[in-house]
């Protein structure tokens, strides 16, 4: 991942969803300082982030997504700023439309003489 604020320095795919084994894909980030300290908008501090995100398909229209993960400021006006995350999820798909295989039968046609 790359944003505004941080480039991500490592990142892979740890576990590949099996039938009974979820994707894992850990991610480590430095989040460089971008803000205008004179502003009052940053720190001016480098800051480190940690990501455990987990997914599993279900059945055929369910995935549940679980990710838990913490970012670290040192030494911010005398303290470690410090923050935590959890959260999850649950996607239903609605229908079962599949537009990679509606584009490659559209593609694979041929034309009539």
């Amino acid at each position: 991942m790359v944003s505004k604020t941080s480039g991500s320095i490592t990142g892979c795919r740890a576990l590949i969803e099996s039938e009974w084994d979820p994707a894992f894909a850990p991610r480590f980030s430095l989040v460089t300082p971008t803000g205008d300290t004179d502003k009052n908008f940053g720190h001016d501090r480098l800051g480190y982030e940690l990501n455990l995100p987990f997914s599993k398909i279900v059945s055929n229209r369910w995935t549940v997504n679980f990710n838990a993960g913490g970012s670290v400021f040192p030494d911010v006006n005398n303290r470690d700023l410090v923050n935590y995350n959890l959260g999850g999820s649950a996607i239903y798909a609605v229908s079962s439309f599949q537009p990679h295989a509606r584009i490659s039968r559209f593609l694979g046609r041929r034309r009539r003489p």
